[in-house]
């Protein structure tokens, strides 16, 4: 019996960190093998044993605190679950979606059983374990629907500690107070995005005891969720003794619109600059002020005697945030971009770029469009070769400007089919954003009417945009863009595949939504 035991240890808690059985295990299994004297059930006993072993010793591993101090024995039982199993069907969607690597869709999957507040069945928390640990997406998402169940089997496994690091309860003060710098950080990130206010006031309770370095990384967590609630702690920062502690708290600052930091910005800035007439009125004086050097400890400008005054106000306009420009001076953000792209003087391009840049730093949509459409337009006159770089502009845009760019770049075509070199492919292969329905009925159809149009077969751009649209088009759509498929096209033969294929993944998206809309009604 007791071998029996070692046995049933042994499987259940995996056997990765040891290089095989236990001498006594093994010879307890040669011996209860050869003394059977039925063949068939020799082999059912060897091929069960074997392959129980070989899929646990595949999922799991002995911990080390096991191994040092040689327990043998198993951790007390996972607590019982409160969160119920999610359906039959959707335990097959989440299959579905490992075995072909639909990360996007395993995402949407996750994300639903959370809202609907489902977990996963045991049996798939292994599997889904393995493959969440190349995705960085789904490790943060995962730990809220794996149950009690994949919180008890995920401690067996080091590679799997991305469960519990994701995992601390706001109630884990003690985690905080005593756990290792990795895990307090993460408990302080998790406690940020839950309540921003609990993790600002643990912050101020243990800022004195702190180290430099994790003084830094504090401020850092403090951008998740940053408000106004911040301002008088970070303004408090300011005067920190250390010139990192300054910077960061400045760069935060300088992200809050309305904070007293970027306030008097804007004041010393239109004091030195009208925007109506690009008069700059900049002395040495102004250079050596207490108050802009004040402005020198953000990370991201630098003044110097030297330069240009247009590249002074350049650098300072890429910090202020446009919602105050109506308050301090007599043009909007919007217009000044209309003004300066039309009378086109020497540093115009410059002032485009600033304004790009703030637009990005502060989420304004509508400046963000503004200074992609003017850039669009004066690129394409090919007389203006502006030196700087806008590429930053297209770079994690927020889902609403991409949909915004997209459709002014099909509109501005006059086109009714897409070409594989037209600019707007690149952003329509951008992975993580989700079209709207307008953008998604005018991509699809422009890709019919090329597909119908041509007899060229390989289209490579286009077929790898039908590829993303699968997980990228709304999947209630699915009745409207299932027809008018061209299946007469010359080049037909070419697209059926790549069309059977987003049609599947779009119905299989459609299938998972109605299936949770199902369960959530009952």
């Amino acid at each position: 019996m007791e071998s029996w035991k070692i046995i049933l240890e042994q499987l259940l808690m995996g056997t990765a960190a040891r290089p095989e059985l236990s001498p006594s295990t093994e010879s307890f299994l040669s011996d209860h093998i050869q003394g059977s004297q039925n063949v068939q059930k020799i082999e059912t006993n060897l091929l069960t044993a074997s392959s129980t072993h070989a899929l646990l010793q595949k999922t799991s591993s002995i911990p080390q605190k096991f191994i040092e101090t040689q327990v043998n024995t198993i951790p007390p039982k996972a607590k019982s679950e409160q969160l119920p199993e999610c359906s039959a069907k959707t335990r097959t969607h989440l299959i579905h979606s490992i075995k072909n690597a639909y990360d996007e869709i395993l995402v949407e999957l996750i994300s639903q059983l959370e809202q609907h507040q489902q977990r996963i069945p045991f049996e798939l928390l292994p599997d889904i374990f393995t493959y969440a640990l190349a995705q960085q997406k789904i490790q943060v998402l995962l730990h809220r629907s794996v149950g009690h169940r994949g919180l008890w089997l995920s401690q067996f496994n080091p590679k799997w500690n991305f469960i519990q690091v994701n995992n601390y309860g706001l109630q884990q003060i003690n985690i905080f107070t005593h756990g290792k710098r990795l895990q307090r950080l993460s408990y302080l990130r998790q406690i940020r995005t839950q309540n921003p206010k609990q993790a600002l006031e643990l912050i101020q309770t243990y800022w004195s005891k702190e180290s430099k370095k994790n003084k830094i990384s504090f401020l850092e967590i403090l951008e998740v969720n940053l408000s106004d609630l911040d301002l008088t702690f970070l303004e408090d920062c300011l005067q920190h003794p250390t010139l990192e502690v300054q910077q960061t708290s400045a760069t935060l600052l300088n992200k809050i619109p309305n904070s007293a930091f970027n306030k008097e910005l804007a004041l010393y800035l239109f004091q030195i600059f009208k925007p109506k007439t690009l008069e700059i009125n900049l002395t040495k004086d102004h250079l050596t002020t207490k108050k802009l050097n004040h402005y020198k400890i953000l990370p991201e400008i630098q003044l110097f005697d030297n330069q240009p005054k247009e590249k002074h106000i350049i650098q300072l306009l890429c910090l202020l945030p446009p919602q105050l420009w109506e308050t301090y001076t007599s043009i909007n953000s919007l217009d000044f971009v209309d003004q300066i792209c039309i009378q086109q003087s020497k540093y115009f391009m410059e002032y485009l770029w600033a304004m790009a840049k703030a637009s990005k730093k502060f989420g304004d949509n509508a400046l963000w469009i503004k200074c992609h459409q003017w850039y669009q337009a004066l690129s394409s006159q090919r007389q203006y070769a502006p030196q700087t770089n806008f590429d930053f502009l297209y770079d994690e845009m927020p889902n609403k400007v991409l949909n915004q760019i997209c459709l002014d770049l099909l509109k501005q075509d006059g086109q009714d089919a897409i070409s594989e070199d037209h600019p707007v492919v690149n952003l329509l292969l951008l992975e993580e954003y989700q079209w709207t329905d307008l953008l998604a009925l005018e991509v699809v159809q422009r890709i019919q009417n090329a597909i119908a149009r041509d007899s060229y077969v390989f289209h490579w751009s286009l077929k790898a945009v039908l590829k993303r649209a699968a997980v990228a088009v709304n999947p209630n759509l699915y009745d409207k863009v299932q027809y008018n498929w061209p299946e007469q096209s010359p080049s037909w033969h070419s697209w059926k595949l790549e069309v059977e294929n987003f049609l599947a993944i779009l119905d299989f998206r459609k299938e998972i939504l109605a299936e949770f809309n199902k369960t959530g009604s009952n």
